[in-house]
């Protein structure tokens, strides 16, 4: 039986990318929302840790070895710096 030699249609197309990747191969704008949405979802993380370190008195800063004026630092960064 002959095979066609046009085109892979894209059902038949590889999901991945090589052999053991576990990323599947994405059409480019869909790789740009992935990034994206992955950006933002670090930010928010960022954000949420942010808070959580502001709720900390002293004591506890202290037990994970920050001064107030280290956390008051990280806090004051804008969510988008790492």
């Amino acid at each position: 039986m002959m095979r066609p030699t046009g085109p892979t249609p894209l059902a038949a197309a590889p999901l991945f990318k090589e052999q053991g990747a576990r990323t599947p191969a994405l059409p480019a704008p869909a790789r740009i929302v992935a990034s994206l949405w992955r950006w933002i979802a670090s930010c928010r993380a960022r954000a949420r840790q942010r808070e959580a370190l502001a709720r900390l008195d002293n004591r506890l800063l202290a037990d994970i070895g920050l001064t107030r004026r280290e956390a008051t630092r990280e806090i004051s960064k804008p969510f988008w710096m790492r």
